[in-house]
């Protein structure tokens, strides 16, 4: 790989050394942020909440039983995240039965009609896409 250090690509590291590439990517083993992140940044919603609620468990125990409260009077949104939670996310699934009447006819490229294209007919056979420039019948 060609190193070409740029003032556009930000050039070379601490030691002199290139730490992109002439297209400005960083190069292999070299770190964007080699001090880590500041303290105070990447906090996430979900990991602020779930250290309050270390912090005070009796604030989770208050809304586990409003949730369970709330689903007490019949709020389908409270049944539901109830259930979500106990018994997982209902999955949805299709079952087809019967047979479908596919059939896949796999040919050399240079198998094909000429013109043909990617997809083309074989003799007996439909063909799935007409050839460039041409119309279909439909069939």
């Amino acid at each position: 790989m060609e190193v070409k250090t740029t003032p556009e690509n930000t050039g070379l590291g601490r030691e002199g050394v290139p730490q992109r590439d002439a297209q400005g990517r960083w190069l292999p083993g070299v770190s964007g942020s080699p001090g880590g992140r500041e303290p105070g940044q990447g906090l996430s919603l979900v990991g602020l909440l779930k250290r309050r609620l270390a912090e005070r468990p009796q604030d989770a125990e208050a809304i586990i039983n409003a949730l369970i409260s709330m689903g007490r009077e019949r709020e389908l949104g409270a049944i539901r995240e109830i259930l979500d939670r106990v018994d997982g996310k209902a999955i949805e699934t299709h079952r087809i039965e019967g047979e479908l009447p596919i059939r896949l006819v796999f040919e050399p490229a240079n198998s094909l009609a000429p013109g043909a294209g990617a997809i083309g007919a074989r003799p007996g056979l439909p063909a799935l896409l007409p050839p460039d420039g041409a119309e279909g019948d439909g069939e």
